[in-house]
């Protein structure tokens, strides 16, 4: 637990556009846009439960759920291309490794430690984990059962 920089698409608004003819009479509306083309760092504080990062609206960690971040199949990277001070993670999805999530802290330390807990929080990691520890107490039964037949 503890607060990361999520970065997310800034959300626009709407606004309507207007146009009129030289008489004052109204051609026709549209809506147009306005913000919402660059992508924003913000300070969120973030839980990691096994394979599920949540991430909250701020960063109290009282604070609402805005999203969760599913890490399976996610290959995860330094970044170090943060201009502003932060040390960063890239995540990225799939097995194009198209779909990307910078994430990024305040020290390095904190951004190794979360890339640590997020590379071994996949559900096939914790399997691979969990058949190593059952190879290894095989290993050790076996040993003990040689050692009693001598």
């Amino acid at each position: 637990e503890g607060v990361l920089f999520v970065r997310e698409r800034q959300e626009g608004f709407f606004k309507r556009n207007e146009s009129s003819k030289a008489g004052g009479t109204i051609k026709g509306t549209s809506l147009i846009c306005v913000g919402g083309a660059g992508k924003v760092s913000v300070e969120r504080w973030c839980r990691l439960r096994g394979n599920l990062l949540f991430y909250f609206k701020s960063r109290d960690q009282w604070s609402e759920p805005a999203g969760v971040i599913v890490l399976e199949n996610v290959a995860v990277k330094v970044d170090n291309s943060g201009m502003d001070g932060t040390f960063g993670i890239l995540l990225t999805f799939g097995s194009s490794q198209s779909q990307l999530q910078h994430l990024s802290s305040y020290t390095q330390s904190e951004r190794d430690s979360w890339r640590a807990a997020i590379e071994s929080a996949s559900h096939f990691k914790m399997r691979l984990h969990l058949q190593t520890l059952k190879d290894r107490l095989a290993q050790i039964q076996n040993a003990d059962e040689r050692d009693e037949g001598q």
